[in-house]
């Protein structure tokens, strides 16, 4: 594809709006500069999320126009003849048409991805009829979390069991808002669903995003041998995190 008719033909996988938006500066860029195989998986994948994805392409628009003002996209002829333009604006046409292709094909491959991750986290996520209990997990002493330390998270049990000043949690996993797997952020020292951004502290008390309340508690207890007894089948949802909720520590 090398001729003008081709690289039309290009532009006609973009909607209308983009086409009367962009069209002129597309055609002119692909005129100087045809296309390798990398550029046209980009200008697909471009072509795909700005029917997706339209609103994407506003800020696309405002920037490229203040960068270089409307005249360097026109492919209305002059009423007369001109002189040549200066170097330094020629340069400046060319660099602002070839970032603006690499902005809206990269850019248009960046939402098309964002969109395809967000899917993959919403399959991703445990249906809100899963089964959470398996019965009674026995943490052994030896492997309980320490003080302030990360917690000890059971892939069994769905749970994470935590230590505080004040004494150990026993949490469910699964985020109040949509039940999605709620990971320990280590290096944030809270707990951060990656579906929709609910942040949880260490008593699993929420600080931020749409999770409607607090981790949901299991029912955890100690043995005289001081191991941590954690009941996955007795779950308790609570409104607010309260101190009477904290099991102090065993002896």
């Amino acid at each position: 594809m090398s001729n003008s008719g081709g690289w039309r033909l290009l532009l006609l996988l973009y909607p209308r709006t983009w086409q009367q938006q962009f069209g002129a500066a597309f055609l002119a860029l692909l005129r100087e500069r045809p296309p390798g195989v990398r550029d046209m998986v980009d200008i697909l994948s471009g072509a795909a999320a700005a029917h997706l994805r339209p609103r994407a392409w506003q800020l696309e628009r405002q920037l490229l126009f203040e960068a270089a003002g409307p005249s360097s996209f026109s492919s209305a002829p002059a009423s007369g003849p001109s002189p040549d333009p200066p170097r330094d604006q020629d340069e400046q046409r060319r660099f602002t048409r070839r970032t603006f292709l690499r902005n809206a094909v990269l850019g248009g491959a960046a939402v098309t991805a964002v969109g395809i991750t967000g899917g993959t986290l919403i399959f991703l996520r445990p249906d809100d009829d899963e089964e959470t209990g398996v019965g009674v997990v026995t943490v052994p002493a030896a492997e309980l979390p320490a003080e302030g330390a990360a917690p000890l998270t059971h892939d069994d049990g769905k749970f994470h069991l935590i230590r505080n000043s004040d004494g150990y949690l026993a949490m469910s996993w699964r985020c109040t808002h949509l039940h999605c797997t709620v990971p320990w952020n280590d290096r944030e020292d809270h707990f951060r669903c990656p579906c929709h951004g609910s942040v949880y502290d260490r008593y699993g008390a929420r600080l931020s995003g749409p999770a409607p309340r607090p981790l949901d508690l299991l029912a955890l207890s100690f043995d005289a041998s001081g191991n941590a007894v954690v009941d996955t089948d007795i779950i308790q949802q609570r409104e607010t995190f309260e101190p009477a909720q904290v099991v102090p520590p065993p002896g």
